[in-house]
């Protein structure tokens, strides 16, 4: 699967995390088609050599986010279907739950709903899923006369607080309609330090992970799946353990799980010479 890259902070220390998706914690750009492409290149050449390991971190978080996207396109790992007039979005619960509170109210009420289509009816399929690549990605290509309906639907799915300097730069930026505009939400770390909160509270998990000693840990398959490739091929194999929800863990010591699944999150692990030896031989047993 490639390089994973990851911030590593030799310490024992626990950051505090802020709360995610605050406007305040949101940088919104807005480009045309050509900047962004410029862009793309200026940053695989220059970002780690420039900003040093906090630009290895949110490259690993652009990883993951993008991974978990194509994961929604290719109908992997999901366990939601937005139907919407003339389509249908399989997607995933906790990452729609992290981003929207109509998500987060939708999915907490009821753990056995699994589609909607009463509140999209009158959306087209291409706002839904410019949407989709917004709430996943921080990023979407639209024109001008899609804004409006964006700007709708982002009112109901209650981000509107993300498009609000979205809005003021279309205001600003009268460019030609045939011209589409990329939007850059780059929120990543707000959206996956909430993911995390959601593993360490229990909530949208769709699997669990018992240690040896009987613990047992909830985490979701589309995280774990899009970092290693050992938990990518068990789950679309037909073992017994996709089936019941559960794998044995015990393989790995189970104080090093927490710094594990820390890195799979958010691309941060503590390391010490403590804990290194085990660390990389769970990466290796894990294929990160």
């Amino acid at each position: 699967m490639g390089c994973v890259f990851t911030k590593c902070v030799c310490t024992s220390a626990t950051s505090q995390r802020e709360p995610p998706l605050q406007p305040s914690n949101v940088d919104i750009s807005l480009t045309t088609d050509d900047e962004e492409n410029v862009a793309r290149g200026l940053q695989s050449d220059q970002q780690v050599s420039r900003e040093g390991p906090f630009s290895v971190k949110v490259s690993y978080q652009l990883f993951l986010l993008e991974t978990l996207n194509q994961y929604r396109q290719e109908n992997l790992f999901t366990d939601f279907t937005i139907r919407v007039n003339g389509g249908d979005f399989p997607v995933h619960k906790n990452v729609l739950a992290a981003c929207s509170n109509f998500f987060n109210d939708l999915f907490s009420g009821s753990d056995s709903l699994h589609s909607i289509d009463c509140e999209f009816d009158k959306v087209d399929v291409g706002i839904m899923d410019n949407m989709l690549n917004i709430l996943y990605t921080g990023k979407c290509k639209t024109d001008q006369n899609n804004i409006v309906a964006m700007l709708s639907l982002a009112d109901t799915l209650g981000i509107q607080d993300l498009f609000s300097k979205f809005a003021e730069n279309i205001e600003g930026n009268k460019l030609s309609s045939s011209k589409r505009r990329v939007f850059n939400c780059h929120y990543q770390d707000a959206l996956l330090t909430k993911l995390l909160s959601f593993q360490m509270g229990g909530l949208f998990c769709d699997l669990t992970l018992t240690m040896s000693s009987g613990k047992v840990v909830p985490v979701h398959k589309n995280v774990l799946a899009s970092t290693s490739c050992y938990f990518k091929g068990l789950f679309r194999s037909e073992m017994r353990e996709v089936h019941e929800r559960n794998v044995y863990f015990g393989v790995i010591d189970e104080a090093i799980v927490e710094d594990l699944l820390k890195f799979v999150y958010l691309g941060e692990i503590n390391i010490t010479f403590d804990n290194l030896r085990s660390l990389l031989q769970a990466s290796d047993y894990l294929l990160i």
